[in-house]
């Protein structure tokens, strides 16, 4: 996997910045900012290839790029609640200036937990996401053969409880359901679904087992990152900016930005029969 490449350097440069008052959250560090986008969308180049070029009218080009966009509107995010902490660490309760020894430590463990701590999981979330959703778009092409979809988890005892009430849901692909429960359904979440052959003996989930089931996690994972083209929600944490600060938010600090697609990304299976399911337990089903 990708290096977080931030320089112990840099470090010393930023912390230094943030005691004299050049970065703070009106003065962002654009090589932080540059260090946290890059090494999130390695992520995405775990999946869609490194240094990749798509051809005109890829079928991967326009979820690509609302995951970049995405990612970089995140780590505009992560930047800001950095820059924030750490300009609060400057002074004391009283309102006296720290000394810079106690400062830095302090400081330290904030870019710690930030770029340590937190980064990582945010990466393999980032793959994670990227990886579901390119299956989602196969799922989509190959609904009119196998229009059905089963969850599955990790089946050991790390799987968390809700997930494990989810375990072998069977819906048909169009179902409403996927769109708030495909997988990842949390940090770190290892579930996964697959389909299933249209002529197989499929028994599908009642809706009133459905209307029992508990949402994932957070609202973070409540959508499919395929329709929506978002890995990170505006729900998370970081987006809880300063109403002085939500302007310059909205334009994502003035950092460089990659475009979002003009149109609108996938938001539904391509068209395909209603499938009729004969009860039964004999599934047979193809992972994607």
């Amino acid at each position: 996997m990708a290096e977080f490449d931030y320089t112990p350097e840099e470090f010393e440069n930023l912390v230094n910045n943030v005691y004299l008052g050049n970065v703070n959250p009106d003065s962002l560090p654009l090589d932080l900012y540059n260090a946290i986008n890059g090494y999130l969308s390695a992520g995405l180049d775990v999946v869609f290839g490194e240094n990749i070029v798509f051809d005109v009218g890829a079928p991967d080009l326009k979820l690509y790029q609302y995951f970049k966009h995405n990612i970089a509107i995140f780590s505009g995010a992560k930047t800001y609640q950095q820059a924030r902490d750490m300009s609060e660490l400057v002074f004391s309760a009283d309102g006296f200036k720290r000394s810079f020894t106690d400062f830095k430590k302090d400081a330290k463990n904030v870019f710690d937990t930030y770029n340590k701590n937190w980064m990582r999981t945010e990466y393999d979330t980032a793959v994670t996401s990227a990886q579901t959703a390119t299956q989602w778009r196969q799922i989509s092409e190959d609904a009119e053969a196998l229009p059905y979809l089963k969850y599955v988890t990790a089946g050991d005892e790390r799987v968390r409880h809700d997930h494990r009430a989810w375990n072998g849901i069977t819906l048909p692909v169009n179902h409403k359901f996927w769109d708030t429960h495909y997988p990842p359904n949390g940090w770190n979440c290892r579930c996964m679904v697959v389909q299933l052959d249209d002529n197989d003996r499929v028994k599908l989930t009642p809706d009133e087992t459905l209307d029992i089931v508990p949402p994932p996690d957070s609202a973070l994972f409540n959508n499919n990152p395929a329709k929506t083209g978002v890995i990170f929600d505006k729900s998370h944490p970081y987006f809880n900016f300063k109403k002085e600060h939500q302007e310059r938010a909205r334009r994502n600090f003035g950092l460089p930005t990659p475009e979002k697609p003009a149109e609108a990304i996938l938001t539904g299976v391509n068209s395909h029969k209603e499938p009729t399911a004969q009860q039964g337990n004999n599934l047979t089903f193809k992972a994607k």
